[in-house]
């Protein structure tokens, strides 16, 4: 199973109920303690992505055919897959990035309530059990006890201070560069980035890819 990675600003509850916790990419903070209308902007960087990175639209093209082509699955069992999660807080030590640990657990718990539609919660209703739980990771990549939680001082980088991170607009940290202070293997654990803001505080309240954003294989063809 491949484990994606996604970015938002510290949004944590409404990027993952919008669906972006099925990819990779980053997310705001705010949007975590806050009822915002803010948007997912995994559509858009999937389309930017598929126009101007070959290898990515390749990986997409084959996957899709493989899937396309794939035997009937057989009934799924009764097991309950859990996914390790790693969240990283790029944190600037202000209002901005202030988000407490036990508002980063009580949002991974909702996700799962609706991914498990859990009775009496906000996900019952219509839809149905998927068999999947995100968890916190509880050993690093070195294999020393963690809490999941990271947390990494973005104070020394100007354009992230100013700006937050570049995602549909010239300002701010790229991506890429965020990305490269704090990052687990995504092999082995579903990373999520809550950063400051997104596009200098525009719409966008988190981003993700496909899994073909990863550019290793992940199922064979």
């Amino acid at each position: 199973m491949k484990i994606f990675s996604i970015s938002v600003p510290l949004a944590l509850k409404s990027l993952l109920l919008a669906g972006c916790i099925s990819a990779a990419g980053s997310m705001t903070a705010q949007s975590l303690t806050t009822q915002q209308s803010q948007t997912c902007g995994f559509d858009h960087e999937h389309q930017r992505l598929m126009r101007t990175d070959p290898e990515y639209r390749q990986r997409v093209i084959s996957f899709n055919e493989a899937a396309r082509h794939a035997p009937p699955g057989e009934d799924r069992d009764i097991n309950t897959y859990k996914v390790p999660v790693v969240v990283h807080v790029m944190d600037l030590g202000t209002s901005a990035t202030a988000v407490t640990d036990d508002q980063i657990r009580a949002g991974i718990k909702l996700t799962n309530e609706y991914w498990r539609k859990v009775a009496g919660s906000p996900g019952a209703g219509t839809g149905v059990d998927m068999g999947i739980e995100f968890v916190l990771a509880v050993r690093d990549p070195s294999g020393n006890c963690t809490s999941g939680i990271t947390r990494t001082n973005m104070t020394g980088i100007s354009d992230y201070v100013n700006y937050g991170v570049a995602h549909d607009g010239a300002l701010g940290m790229t991506d890429a560069a965020m990305k490269a202070y704090k990052n687990w293997d995504p092999n082995q654990y579903y990373n999520i980035w809550l950063v400051s803001e997104i596009d200098n505080g525009g719409p966008v309240a988190g981003y993700a890819f496909f899994a073909s954003s990863h550019g290793s294989l992940w199922m064979a063809p």
